[in-house]
């Protein structure tokens, strides 16, 4: 059975894009807009993997990354945060206070999306 990866982006293209990504490396994929819906759709699928995205309108990445973690259902899932090139380094420094097992910056090429969910998944 294929690994289950939740997306959580608000913007879709972005969302299409490494749902192509990773349904062509054999990942089972769900896609949401949200932090609302990444918190409801994490408890009721209970994905292998969470990829955030941190700048998202009312609810940001670090606010659903604490929140996946406070929850005894999500707790476990890995979750890889990721942002915008221009991002600071403390952002990098709150993801992982957040709870992120790892951190990416956007653009990244699809093999470093790859490696990294690999070396998260184990």
């Amino acid at each position: 059975m294929a690994e289950k990866i939740l997306i959580v982006d608000d913007e879709i293209a972005c969302r299409r894009l490494i749902d192509w990504i990773l349904q062509n490396q054999g990942y089972e994929v769900l896609g949401v807009g949200s932090g609302t819906e990444a918190i409801r759709k994490a408890i009721a699928e209970k994905p292998d993997l969470v990829i955030l995205d941190v700048m998202m309108p009312l609810m940001d990445g670090f606010e659903v990354c604490k929140r996946l973690r406070a929850d005894a259902i999500t707790r476990r899932i890995p979750v890889i945060m990721m942002s915008a090139g221009r991002s600071l380094p403390d952002d990098v420094i709150t993801g992982f206070r957040a709870g992120a097992d790892d951190y990416l910056i956007k653009p990244f090429l699809p093999a470093e999306l790859i490696s990294r969910i690999h070396k998260v998944l184990g």
